[in-house]
């Protein structure tokens, strides 16, 4: 859905009345922090920072320069101060290891964790041992770092703070925690007026919505960010904006715009004469390649990713690479290769936490399984699929209810920011009251306004968020190619319904069937072809289905068809007509006429299989038998 979240007038009125408040009583209590180091530092600060924004390199040379010609003569304090810059700019340059060992020598010097210096090392402390896999102690540091924000009102370090812990769970792909920290502090850099910070954000941003499928707002944040680094020559900061464009393309599969985006890179780190950024596309090209199967420019651009980033920093970075070297290794035969890349993918995954890694275990036995028909050893393959399977089941239904419940996390983290700064401000006008009774009148008015100002935004939320749950249900229900139930209200339909034929003592039958042979289908006519077949045979087999039954898609080209009160002598019949209609169909693709066949399988409540599990699990097992026995066939359990 475009745009989510469109400012109406009455949200703008709230975010401008808010911004001046937060301003007013800044000024009133002249609460900005107390800066203690040298003008001449402060001046030279600035300039690494300015230069931090054009190049974290330079901004790295400067500072070493700085420290290394005022070592004798700079206090502890101001140290700190420069060394926790280093350690940002190394992190920004994925100079991970030399930036941990910077944190070390600051974090020597003992460190005031409560002034700016020190949280900030807090937070770069934190975002070292996340990328190095400790995130449950980096996620202390960043509390920490969070909370001393706010004690001394440092709004900026904890917007920044709040960035930080987003990124870790995005790390660990718990992405709707992650948009409920970046949008705390995107308002919060937003009500400062903060754009460059902003756009920092939104190239994170996208990567989230992303990965939650609403690849709407996730296109128009890389965009956005694209546009503000260009606009002010930001180059470098365009390079990654455009990696996260980029990543946004090859996951909607729009591979030309993926490509052109990742050569966008290459120009932009020759235009920086940092050509060694270039392995960002680089991996993004050879992803592009295998995706279109192009083997040979494939492997071409992950030998030269290979070249330009010889040391991976990071298990997912290391997984990552092996995970293209496998697929390029079945794409090419070459089993005992394919065999070798896969191990190395697994050596490093089970160090990992299973539920953080989900993706990663279903890719890696999808890897095994395509290794195994390879091989010939169909058991091993048949194995993997149905580990991917459960593993699938699992991710996707904690994945809807995440998506249905995002909405709720965003209002409701609006809410928490702005009741927190309500309660802050009260604070503060308390203690201006003290001093002048006009102006504790004039601040009660404001108050007033904006408590009345946020019980109305409050209500404007609830009737949205009430439009968008009734929206999001429907939508967790549907599959949206075929528009037949999905898996999850599939198997809910028929649990439900074996409850109720086992306490009237009833039939109960459900059929599973498949396409046969659909990956040629994919391959002769693309994606495209092999979604109108999908549509076609939904078509077909729903002309079957009854008042009471149910029919939904539970796989790719896997279908279930629930069937209560009916005895499987009658459900056979049934699946034999749905066989004939869908063989008998010709289906229309690109102007050339397809036939396609479908196996199926069939099984009953008996005394022995008693779970909707048990009775699946027969079906699913007379389907494989059909697949044996030649296919375009429907064979009972």
């Amino acid at each position: 859905m475009r745009n989510n979240y469109k400012k109406t007038s009455l949200a703008k009125l709230i975010a401008n009345i808010s911004i001046l408040f937060i301003t007013l009583l800044c000024l009133i209590h002249n609460s900005f922090a107390t800066e203690t180091h040298s003008e001449w530092l402060i001046k030279k600060f600035k300039e690494i920072d300015n230069l931090n924004i054009k190049d974290p390199a330079l901004a790295l040379e400067l500072a070493q320069k700085t420290l290394n010609k005022h070592n004798k003569n700079l206090s502890d304090f101001e140290k700190i101060g420069l060394l926790s810059k280093m350690a940002q700019h190394n992190y920004f340059l994925g100079h991970i290891k030399q930036s941990k060992k910077i944190i070390e020598k600051a974090n020597a010097l003992g460190p005031d964790h409560k002034s700016e210096a020190g949280i900030f090392l807090l937070m770069m402390h934190g975002a070292v041992i996340d990328e190095m896999g400790s995130s449950d102690k980096a996620m202390v540091l960043y509390l920490e770092a969070v909370k001393n924000a706010k004690e001394t009102e440092n709004f900026a370090l904890q917007a920044e703070s709040y960035s930080y812990i987003a990124n870790s769970y995005a790390m660990r792909q718990n992405h709707i925690k992650s948009l409920e920290y970046f949008h705390k502090a995107y308002i919060l850099f937003d009500q400062l007026g903060k754009e460059l910070d902003l756009s920092y954000l939104k190239i994170q941003m996208s990567k989230e919505y992303s990965y939650l499928g609403d690849d709407d707002k996730a296109i128009s944040f890389a965009l956005e960010a694209v546009s503000y680094f260009n606009k002010h020559s930001l180059f470098f900061d365009e390079l990654f904006a455009q990696n996260a464009l980029a990543r946004n393309y090859l996951r909607l599969k729009e591979y030309k715009k993926a490509e052109t985006a990742f050569n966008q890179i290459i120009k932009l780190s020759a235009k920086l004469k940092k050509e060694n950024f270039a392995f960002i596309a680089y991996i993004g090209l050879a992803k592009v390649y295998n995706y279109t199967r192009n083997n040979k420019e494939s492997r071409f651009f992950l030998n030269k990713y290979r070249e330009k980033n010889t040391k991976f920093l990071t298990p997912f970075e290391k997984m990552d690479n092996y995970l293209l070297e496998t697929k390029l290794e079945i794409a090419e035969n070459n089993i005992e290769k394919a065999e070798q890349a896969a191990k190395k993918f697994e050596s490093i995954l089970i160090h990992l936490e299973e539920n953080k890694t989900l993706l990663w275990r279903i890719a890696l036995l999808d890897l095994k399984a395509e290794i195994g028909v390879l091989k010939g050893d169909y058991k091993l393959a048949y194995d993997a699929l149905y580990k991917t399977r459960d593993l699938q089941r699992f991710y996707s239904n904690s994945e809807r209810e995440k998506v249905r419940s995002r909405y709720k996390v965003i209002f409701d983290t609006e809410q928490a920011i702005l009741k927190n700064q309500l309660l802050s401000r009260n604070n503060q006008l308390d203690k201006v009251a003290l001093e002048s009774a006009q102006q504790k009148q004039w601040i009660q008015t404001l108050i007033i306004i904006l408590i009345s100002l946020i019980l109305l935004m409050l209500v404007f939320f609830l009737i949205r968020q009430n439009i968008t749950s009734k929206a999001l249900h429907k939508l967790a229900n549907t599959d949206s190619l075929t528009e037949l139930a999905n898996r999850r209200y599939t198997f809910s339909y028929g649990e439900s319904k074996l409850v109720l034929a086992k306490k009237e003592n009833a039939a109960f039958t459900v059929i599973i069937f498949d396409i046969d042979h659909f990956k040629k289908v994919n391959d002769t006519y693309g994606h495209a072809g092999g979604d109108i077949a999908l549509k076609a045979l939904s078509a077909s087999a729903s002309t079957y289905v009854r008042e009471n039954d149910i029919l939904g898609r539970i796989g790719g080209e896997e279908f279930l068809l629930v069937l209560p009160n009916t005895p499987i002598g009658k459900a056979t019949a049934i699946a034999e007509r749905i066989r004939e209609a869908i063989e008998q169909k010709i289906i229309q693709i690109n102007e050339h006429n397809l036939n396609i066949t479908a196996s199926f399988g069939v099984a009953t409540l008996t005394d022995k299989q008693q779970t909707f599990n048990d009775i699946f699990q027969d079906a699913d097992l007379a389907l494989y038998q059909a697949k044996e026995q030649g296919r375009n066939r429907v064979i009972k359990a």
